[in-house]
């Protein structure tokens, strides 16, 4: 059975974090937001935090 990736990150040197999969980037979190990431994911389960920080809320027109 094929291994799925993982998700990871990387924090940049400007503030802000690349969540990844695999090698490939899925999202940048701006510097602004990073701090709030990176307690999350001391806190909670990394991968389930990631995935959540990772998918953009919807937007739904009002």
């Amino acid at each position: 059975m094929a291994r799925i990736p993982s998700l990871g990150y990387h924090r940049r040197r400007d503030g802000s974090v690349m969540i990844t999969r695999g090698c490939s980037p899925v999202r940048i979190v701006p510097g602004t937001d990073a701090p709030a990431l990176l307690a999350e994911l001391t806190q909670e389960d990394p991968q389930e935090t990631l995935a959540r920080w990772a998918t953009p809320p919807s937007r739904t027109a009002a």
